[in-house]
């Protein structure tokens, strides 16, 4: 037999197993309901934020203008290929390859144009940048701005660029070439000894 005390005391005791149990639920609903709003804000910045895609029919222009850029730098028309390649870049600002080559021109135009030296440099340095911010892994970009900055007597920065270039293709023949150069204009003799004997493997 039960008496009244004891009954409450159960009751009391029933009470508060529903009240963990109902504690317990909204705890897990509130974190489901958390995460799914977490999740919908970072699925909102992706979108919002993402870079938009460059229509096919302009990955085609700026592709075709490239390839014009590379047979007028061939032909030694530098002017003309500074031309396509940035009218490459206005179709498609992602070719990499395209900054990269607008580098290579407007280095070269450099031995043509005293007056614009400076300018020349600091624009041929911001299109191999532009080259390596689309694709951080661009050999080429990193070997050619070695070359420009080793040009131009910037010894520190050539170094710079050009182990840059080998951390990406150690066996870069022109980079640890250079890189030997660069080194000995620095009195570096170890140093240029070891990139030269590097280059000979």
């Amino acid at each position: 037999k039960i008496d009244a005390s004891q009954a409450k005391a159960a009751a009391v005791k029933a009470s508060k197993k529903r009240k963990a149990w109902w504690q317990g639920y909204m705890s897990r609903r509130t974190m489901i309901i958390s995460g799914g709003c977490i999740l919908a804000a970072i699925i909102f910045q992706w979108l919002y934020y993402r870079e938009p895609e460059i229509p096919i029919h302009r990955q085609r222009e700026a592709q075709q203008a490239f390839l014009s850029g590379n047979s007028f730098f061939e032909q030694g028309d530098i002017a003309t290929a500074v031309m396509m390649y940035r009218s490459a870049i206005t179709s498609n600002p992602h070719h990499a390859d395209a900054w990269c080559n607008l580098g290579n021109a407007l280095s070269s135009a450099l031995q043509y144009s005293t007056e614009r030296r400076e300018a020349l440099y600091a624009e041929a340095v911001r299109a191999y940048e532009a080259a390596i911010a689309v694709n951080s892994k661009h050999v080429e970009a990193h070997f050619n701005m070695g070359v420009l900055h080793h040009t131009l007597d910037n010894i520190e920065e050539a170094i710079s660029s050009y182990e840059k270039a080998l951390d990406l293709d150690p066996m870069h023949y022109d980079a640890l070439s250079n890189l030997g150069s660069a080194r000995h204009k620095q009195q570096d003799l170890d140093g240029a000894i070891d990139a030269y004997q590097r280059a000979l493997e």
